[in-house]
């Protein structure tokens, strides 16, 4: 990709995508939404879930049928962006042949090509060469258009269109900045989880770095202690923390943060905040973005491809 920074500098242009629904007569509205994706394609079921909780969807990534408590009222949605995704393909072979309706999202592969045979109703979405992982503006639009949630869908374009992208750059530079010579650890309480986990793997993949991430207050009854000890003081060059802290969060969550950065900091590690508000759309939008400017500036700093990932193509071809 000539233009590293293009799938950001145009992430708003995502959100002007008008979803087609091809078979659309042949999709049936159920109550419980069960969405089954891997990757980046489970990162936008996720993301969903935070951006509008009221909605009763589950996310089911791995291979054969989700678990169905009702499957007379129950719509199961396939999700991936290549369309080749085998756990997927496992899925729809699995459930093809049960009654449980079922949709499709892809740019194309295998899955659109069933899903045309089957005459599933399905979306194709834009191919337009990024990772899945920088797509979810095109996936959470045409997961909302499949619910028949067009409310929701001018709402949250709405909000895109108010997010500042020039100051989530400024902001994920310094945080790459952060990042250099150390091991990214990031904690998130359930509010903003699914950030942290995108962010995760956008620097996994981007930046070709280990970064590991936990919720709060889980980590608190085992993973701490891995830090706080005699020996930490050796690790504690290796190692920098961010906080993903939401001020709607638990107030006891909130000072198990506190106490964390304190104890942390005590020990001689790095500790940065983000803090946002997970209820506000447009924030936790340019919290992603933040997120996604960090993964590419330590890629730059590391000088490294942010957008190949041949371990993972090696590994996918020796699944074959």
């Amino acid at each position: 990709m000539d233009d590293i920074f293009y799938p950001l500098h145009s992430f708003k242009d995502q959100f002007l995508l008008e979803p087609e629904i091809i078979n659309k007569g042949n999709l049936i509205k159920k109550n419980n939404i069960i969405i089954c994706g891997m990757g980046g394609s489970a990162i936008s079921v996720s993301l969903l879930k935070i951006l509008f909780p009221e909605l009763p969807i589950a996310l089911h990534n791995g291979y054969g049928a989700p678990d169905i408590i009702d499957k007379d009222n129950t719509l199961i949605i396939l999700n991936s962006y290549s369309g080749n995704t085998e756990e997927i393909l496992d899925v729809l072979n699995e459930v093809s042949s049960s009654g449980v309706p079922i949709a499709a999202i892809s740019c194309g592969g295998e899955l659109i090509r069933q899903a045309s045979l089957l005459s599933v109703p399905h979306i194709v979405l834009p191919s337009i060469g990024v990772e899945p992982r920088f797509a979810i503006g095109h996936q959470i639009l045409s997961l909302l258009a499949l619910l028949d949630e067009n409310e929701k869908i001018d709402s949250l374009k709405k909000d895109i269109e108010l997010c500042d992208i020039t100051n989530s750059e400024k902001n994920g530079k310094q945080l790459a900045s952060n990042f250099t010579g150390k091991y990214p650890i990031l904690y998130a309480s359930k509010n903003l989880y699914p950030v942290a986990y995108l962010i995760k793997a956008a620097i996994n993949e981007g930046s070709k770095m280990p970064c590991f991430v936990n919720t709060i207050p889980e980590a608190n009854h085992n993973e701490i202690q891995a830090f706080i000890s005699n020996e930490t003081k050796k690790e504690s060059g290796a190692f920098m923390f961010t906080m993903f802290i939401s001020p709607n969060d638990h107030p006891r969550v909130l000072k198990r943060f506190k106490i964390m950065s304190e104890l942390y900091s005590g020990e001689g590690f790095d500790v940065a905040t983000l803090s946002t508000d997970h209820t506000n759309r447009t924030h936790v939008f340019e919290l992603i973005l933040i997120g996604y400017f960090a993964a590419t500036y330590f890629a730059i700093a590391r000088n490294v491809d942010s957008y190949k990932t041949p371990f993972i193509k090696e590994f996918k071809e020796r699944m074959l």
